[in-house]
């Protein structure tokens, strides 16, 4: 829960609106609840792990919706990686990552990180 309180914490500081899951089934939740612009998933989480809730996410998705999913993990191999991308993930986070690191991915996948 440390990390997820930072992470939250550092988007808020960087401008955005942020809703908080403490596990994957209440992300799915979260997501199904309102428009989200973005999903960071952290790959282990209690419930359902990130992976099965990225899954769930892209069922539930309407047609010619896509909303980028980033994984966040402590895992850093290719077949990690790409575990990520196969769940229906778009992103990788490598914990711990730096400010810039973050922020480039924010606007990667964000029209803008003041958002």
């Amino acid at each position: 829960p440390i990390g997820r309180l930072v992470a939250s914490e550092v988007l808020r500081r960087l401008g955005l609106h942020v809703t908080e899951a403490s596990d994957g089934r209440a992300a799915v939740d979260a997501f199904c609840s309102g428009a989200a612009d973005l999903v960071f998933l952290d790959c282990c989480m209690p419930v359902m792990d990130g992976y099965a809730a990225a899954a769930e996410i892209r069922r539930l998705e309407t047609a010619g919706e896509h909303v980028p999913i980033v994984a966040l993990t402590g895992k850093a191999s290719a077949n990690d990686r790409q575990r990520c991308l196969d769940a229906g993930m778009d992103d990788v986070l490598t914990k711990p990552f730096a400010l810039p690191v973050l922020r480039e991915t924010l606007a990667r996948w964000l029209d803008s990180p003041e958002r």
